[in-house]
């Protein structure tokens, strides 16, 4: 017994002064809670189409009307609550502690793929691609800081007869060049499901330091990667922009593969006092390739570029009018000659 009455006293003052610590730690102030980052006040609503085509119309100093010959992308983005409420639950999350928008688009679009000869196919290539061609919807999301930008793009639709590609290029030549109808599109490839998410990271550079009155000049590199049914490449670019002032306070023009979303900064893409602001832009990428399904009985070539140049000028803070030239490297072992595409812009937006 005189062992045990020592031993709780000491449990005793343990209790006592777990209780007086505890008293003590309720008595001091709770740590601020941490302000979690929204998204800014009001927003914006972007409606763009995009037509890409190796035709004389869209690319005057050269036709050529093979391999890619046309794609057309409608889209329409909006900054909306639940676009932003899905995307925190995304890994695409900008730099900590910077105000971020996110905008919603929604798409629809058709990419045309033929032969090197689509008017001979009596004597066609030894080995050439097929008549091909992809029609899909799609569904994303964009989110950025003033300096960093992260677009999660998930398309769904088909390849083959169903993706009505030889209506559409047969409408396209009945229109533009009706002496000269494409003949082979029985041999194209066969339908099929098509899925594809694309996922691409953004950051923006003001190289101009100075704050220069007259010109701004930018570097817009990316990083990204798309995996699905038709492609899986990795992919490196850089934008260089340099234009007015009063740039559109985006991440670069819009593009087919790339389209405008609804997020900048400041809320209106042209400054105050401007009316009208203009820019001019090169841009090149480089790719990784390990799966190409619109290749498809052709051995591609595993890793290919691109160059691009355009101009774009955007008018009383809504309407942007772009138009670009880009220039392929050659995306198969076989492939003869390498090829150019023409491509306009047009996108109109208003703020909310």
């Amino acid at each position: 017994m005189p062992l045990i009455k020592p031993r709780i006293s000491r449990i005793g003052v343990i209790l006592a002064a777990s209780c007086l610590r505890s008293a003590a730690l309720a008595q001091d102030p709770a740590p601020p809670p941490v302000e979690p980052v929204t998204q800014q006040q009001g927003g914006r609503t972007v409606w763009s189409l995009y037509w890409e085509n190796d035709g004389a119309y869209v690319k005057p100093n050269g036709e050529t009307d093979r391999h890619y010959t046309n794609g057309a992308r409608v889209v329409m983005a909006v900054e909306t609550p639940w676009a932003d409420s899905v995307a925190r639950w995304l890994p695409l999350q900008p730099a900590e502690g910077e105000s971020l928008r996110t905008s919603a688009f929604y798409s629809v679009g058709q990419l045309i793929y033929t032969p090197d000869r689509i008017e001979n196919q009596a004597n066609p290539q030894p080995v050439d691609r097929r008549y091909a061609g992809w029609l899909y919807t799609s569904v994303g999301l964009e989110r950025a800081s003033q300096t960093t930008a992260d677009r999660f793009d998930l398309k769904l639709g088909v390849i083959g007869p169903a993706s009505a590609a030889e209506q559409a290029q047969q409408n396209i030549h009945d229109i533009f060049d009706p002496n000269r109808q494409p003949q082979g599109w029985e041999d194209q490839l066969s339908d099929r499901v098509a899925i594809d998410l694309d996922l691409n990271r953004r950051w923006k550079f003001d190289l101009d330091q100075n704050d220069s009155d007259y010109v701004k000049l930018e570097i817009i590199p990316e990083i990204g990667m798309t995996i699905g049914t038709v492609h899986r490449h990795l992919m490196a670019g850089a934008t260089l922009r340099v234009g007015s002032v009063f740039l559109p306070d985006d991440f670069g023009p819009g593009r087919l593969e790339a389209p405008t979303t609804a997020v900048g900064y400041p809320t209106g893409p042209v400054g105050p006092n401007e009316n009208l602001a203009w820019s001019i832009y090169t841009r090149v990428e480089g790719r990784a390739v390990f799966h190409n399904e619109l290749l498809d009985g052709v051995d591609p070539e595993p890793a290919f570029g691109l160059i691009q140049v355009g101009v774009t000028l955007t008018i009383q803070k809504s309407l942007t009018i772009g138009y670009s030239q880009t220039w392929y490297a050659n995306e198969f072992r076989s492939q003869v000659g390498r090829d150019s595409i023409g491509a306009l812009t047009v996108a109109w937006s208003w703020e909310y």
